[in-house]
Protein backbone atom coordinates (compact mmCIF):
# COMPACT_ATOMS: atom_id res chain seq x y z
CA UNK A 1 0.00 0.00 0.00
CA UNK A 2 1.60 3.78 -0.51
CA UNK A 3 1.36 6.26 1.50
CA UNK A 4 -2.21 8.51 1.28
CA UNK A 5 -2.45 12.42 1.81
CA UNK A 6 -3.53 12.82 5.03
CA UNK A 7 -2.99 9.03 6.41
CA UNK A 8 -1.91 8.78 9.43
CA UNK A 9 1.77 7.16 8.82
CA UNK A 10 1.61 5.13 11.86
CA UNK A 11 -1.58 3.77 10.46
CA UNK A 12 -0.50 3.05 6.84
CA UNK A 13 2.69 1.34 7.90
CA UNK A 14 0.36 -0.68 9.92
CA UNK A 15 -1.93 -1.43 6.93
CA UNK A 16 0.94 -1.87 4.50
CA UNK A 17 2.09 -5.15 7.32
CA UNK A 18 -1.27 -6.23 7.52
CA UNK A 19 -1.36 -6.48 3.62
CA UNK A 20 2.10 -7.42 2.74
CA UNK A 21 0.70 -11.46 2.03
CA UNK A 22 -0.85 -9.89 -0.88
CA UNK A 23 2.12 -9.77 -3.15
CA UNK A 24 2.61 -13.30 -3.35
CA UNK A 25 -1.70 -14.06 -3.33
CA UNK A 26 -2.92 -16.36 -6.12
CA UNK A 27 -5.41 -13.39 -7.65
CA UNK A 28 -2.64 -11.63 -8.69
CA UNK A 29 -1.06 -13.87 -11.12
CA UNK A 30 0.06 -11.90 -14.95
CA UNK A 31 -2.95 -12.01 -16.69
CA UNK A 32 -6.12 -13.40 -14.38
CA UNK A 33 -9.07 -10.60 -14.59
CA UNK A 34 -9.41 -9.08 -10.89
CA UNK A 35 -13.11 -8.90 -11.88
CA UNK A 36 -13.51 -12.65 -11.09
CA UNK A 37 -13.12 -11.99 -7.59
CA UNK A 38 -15.97 -8.75 -7.43
CA UNK A 39 -18.73 -10.35 -8.89
CA UNK A 40 -21.15 -7.14 -9.26
CA UNK A 41 -25.16 -8.31 -8.65
CA UNK A 42 -26.36 -4.88 -10.19
CA UNK A 43 -24.22 -5.34 -13.52
CA UNK A 44 -23.52 -9.44 -13.72
CA UNK A 45 -26.17 -12.10 -14.77
CA UNK A 46 -26.49 -14.65 -12.46
CA UNK A 47 -25.03 -17.07 -14.45
CA UNK A 48 -21.73 -14.79 -14.34
CA UNK A 49 -21.94 -14.36 -10.84
CA UNK A 50 -21.66 -18.17 -10.59
CA UNK A 51 -19.23 -18.56 -13.00
CA UNK A 52 -16.62 -15.85 -11.55
CA UNK A 53 -17.52 -17.19 -7.93
CA UNK A 54 -16.54 -20.69 -9.02
CA UNK A 55 -13.75 -19.03 -10.80
CA UNK A 56 -12.08 -17.32 -7.89
CA UNK A 57 -12.45 -19.68 -5.50
CA UNK A 58 -10.63 -22.39 -7.45
CA UNK A 59 -7.71 -19.96 -7.85
CA UNK A 60 -7.90 -19.72 -4.00
CA UNK A 61 -8.37 -22.98 -3.23
CA UNK A 62 -5.69 -24.37 -6.01
CA UNK A 63 -3.27 -21.83 -6.46
CA UNK A 64 -3.11 -19.27 -3.41
CA UNK A 65 -0.07 -20.30 -1.00
CA UNK A 66 -1.31 -17.19 1.49
CA UNK A 67 -5.57 -18.23 1.29
CA UNK A 68 -6.07 -18.47 5.26
CA UNK A 69 -4.13 -15.52 5.45
CA UNK A 70 -6.47 -13.37 3.15
CA UNK A 71 -9.57 -15.23 4.60
CA UNK A 72 -8.59 -13.74 8.20
CA UNK A 73 -7.73 -10.46 7.13
CA UNK A 74 -11.40 -10.42 5.17
CA UNK A 75 -13.01 -11.50 8.24
CA UNK A 76 -10.96 -9.15 10.69
CA UNK A 77 -11.91 -5.94 8.17
CA UNK A 78 -15.36 -7.14 7.29
CA UNK A 79 -15.84 -7.01 3.94
CA UNK A 80 -19.26 -7.36 2.92
CA UNK A 81 -17.79 -7.84 -1.09
CA UNK A 82 -15.75 -10.01 -2.95
CA UNK A 83 -14.25 -13.65 -2.93
CA UNK A 84 -11.44 -13.12 -0.18
CA UNK A 85 -9.87 -16.31 0.71
CA UNK A 86 -11.84 -18.47 -0.85
CA UNK A 87 -14.93 -17.43 0.45
CA UNK A 88 -18.18 -15.05 -0.60
CA UNK A 89 -19.64 -12.12 1.09
CA UNK A 90 -22.82 -14.52 2.21
CA UNK A 91 -19.89 -17.31 3.50
CA UNK A 92 -17.66 -14.85 5.59
CA UNK A 93 -21.09 -13.41 7.45
CA UNK A 94 -21.97 -16.64 8.79
CA UNK A 95 -18.81 -16.91 10.62
CA UNK A 96 -19.38 -12.88 11.13
CA UNK A 97 -22.60 -13.86 12.80
CA UNK A 98 -20.68 -16.99 14.84
CA UNK A 99 -18.18 -14.02 16.41
CA UNK A 100 -20.05 -11.11 16.49
CA UNK A 101 -18.06 -9.02 18.39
Amino acid sequence: MSYTPGMDPTIAAEVAQMTEFMAEAGCGEPGLDPDIFFPDPQEDTREAIQSKTLQAKTICWTMCPVRETCLQYALAMRFDHGIFGGLTPAERKKRYDADPR
